[in-house]
């Protein structure tokens, strides 16, 4: 039997301290059958250590962190894909209201980290950025669970959009669905990860403290996840 075909909807969201969040439009096609209507595919986490001297440096973004002796950037990526159908369109004069019904949903969730260090980086200095590492994993590990949960939310779900034309009131739509899409995620798993390691380097004094790694990063956990979970 032939299958329906749905469009489908990209988003990409990469936050490491900041969260940003690109929607695209995509030209291919999700099958709209009811059969595995969410999938989530997570990567294992890769990392990257880099010796940086004069002449191999970070990038601006990572180098801007306020450790002069080493750094660690993160990137919780998440990249969905929304297959939808256009359930209504109508015209009200010079605007276009459309609404879409999502039928599939597929994410990919990754986590690459890279961790600089000068060539003469002490093992207490090392030992902090694995710290860093070790916040990451903890709330990656969570990931898969938290974005299946998000993407369960959004299947059968409908959200209209109004525009100039027919469509960017039908990119508005799916711009909605994104949006409710990796908000849940963002707030379970970016956003505390971020202020975790925040507080990490607060309490380790960005690794100049006595206080054990062990310890520092425990502590950094529980107090992120006593923070209420709201967009920032």
């Amino acid at each position: 039997m032939k299958r329906k075909q749905c469009s489908s909807y990209v988003s990409q969201s990469r936050a490491p301290a900041l969260i940003a969040c690109v929607f695209i439009v995509c030209a291919c096609v999700l099958s709209c059958s009811s059969n595995n209507a969410v999938v989530v595919k997570r990567s294992d986490v890769s990392i990257e250590k880099r010796i940086y001297d004069k002449n191999n440096r970070p990038d601006d973004k990572v180098s801007s962190h306020p450790s002069v002796e080493a750094n660690t950037h993160w990137d919780f990526e998440f990249i969905p894909e929304i297959g939808f159908e256009r359930t209504s369109l109508k015209e009200h004069g010079n605007e276009f209201v459309s609404v879409v019904l999502v039928k599939k949903v597929e994410i990919t969730l990754a986590l690459p980290i890279q961790i600089w260090l000068p060539a003469s980086a002490t093992e207490k200095v090392i030992a902090h950025e694995g710290g860093h590492v070790e916040i990451c994993r903890h709330f990656y590990s969570s990931a898969e669970k938290c974005a299946r949960a998000a993407a369960e939310t959004l299947v059968n779900r409908e959200f209209s959009g109004s525009g100039a034309s027919e469509s960017e009131s039908m990119r508005i739509a799916v711009e909605s669905a994104g949006a409710a899409l990796a908000t849940p995620y963002r707030n379970a798993v970016i956003l505390p990860a971020n202020r975790a390691s925040s507080i990490y380097d607060e309490l380790t004094k960005h690794g100049q403290a006595d206080i054990p790694v062990n310890v520092a990063v425990k502590a950094a956990i529980e107090q992120a996840m006593r923070v209420p979970l709201k967009s920032e």
